[in-house]
């Protein structure tokens, strides 16, 4: 009976069987143990760093945030004022050239509308999300800073809709639309747009090649010029948030600072002639 029973524990963990049946379901859980505390760490940290909602440092430092969970799309960077801070000079120089009107696209909760018509109180503002929920955090986002009255919201942005908008005036557009920018920029709206700015996020993880075809786009009518992501780590050596960032530890402020990034993204910077 011993030589049967040795023989079957043997076949089962020869089969794999015990990790299956064991293993397996332990460590899943274990797993989903692990992300449930991360999460709720953080969440209880960022509750403590963040609790005024004012955007801490950066382009859009003042700006402040109704709450600082919940509304997904990387907040904490956001509240730290790293969020594509890579872009931050660009921003810089083009709101010094006094664009009449401010486009976005992608617009998200709305940091870039907002945060761009907190900087540029004469400007007007038209923004565009396909998504419900987000063009709702955006007019949230709008009435707490004051700039409700100067905010235009709508659903998904054409080609007709960009050039009707921006071919008669200086604007400044801020694209992100996850793979759409192919189908909204090509010669004809880049020979529309030739008095504007434009940043456009790029997504060749999504559409293979759409830098080189965007960046072929505006060259006739920009100055061109692309942009590289910093990695974490590095954003995290670069921030200096003074005694209380400097108390955490190491994963606390990366896991604020981390802009959960699919992949390593660039922009296309199009500076009008």
């Amino acid at each position: 009976m011993k030589r049967i029973a040795r023989r079957c524990i043997q076949a089962i963990v020869a089969d794999n069987v015990a990790w299956k049946i064991i293993g397996r379901p332990i460590a899943v859980l274990g797993n989903s143990l692990s992300f449930w505390r991360e999460r709720h760490v953080t969440q209880r940290l960022a509750e403590r760093f963040f609790a005024d909602g004012l955007i801490q440092s950066g382009l859009f430092a003042g700006l402040r945030y109704p709450r600082a969970t919940g509304l997904g799309g990387a907040v904490y960077p956001r509240l730290l004022g790293t969020y594509e801070n890579e872009l931050h000079p660009a921003l810089r120089f083009m709101l010094s050239r006094k664009p009449e009107l401010i486009v976005d696209i992608g617009c998200a909760e709305g940091l870039y509308a907002v945060g761009l018509a907190y900087l540029l109180p004469h400007a007007r503002v038209v923004a565009f999300d396909i998504n419900l929920e987000a063009r709702a955090g955006c007019r949230e986002l709008a009435e707490i800073n004051g700039i409700g009255n100067r905010l235009q919201i709508f659903s998904k942005c054409t080609k007709a809709d960009l050039i009707e908008l921006c071919c008669e005036q200086r604007a400044l557009v801020i694209c992100d639309c996850e793979g759409f920018e192919e189908d909204l920029f090509d010669l004809g709206t880049a020979q529309a747009l030739r008095q504007c700015d434009l940043i456009i996020e790029l997504h060749d993880f999504i559409r293979a090649g759409v830098t080189t075809r965007i960046r072929q786009v505006f060259s006739p009518t920009h100055h061109v010029e692309l942009i590289r992501a910093v990695v974490t780590s590095e954003k995290v050596a670069n921030y200096s948030g003074g005694p209380t960032w400097d108390a955490l530890m190491p994963e606390q402020r990366t896991a604020l600072i981390d802009e959960h990034r699919p992949a390593l993204m660039q922009w296309l910077v199009a500076t009008a002639r």
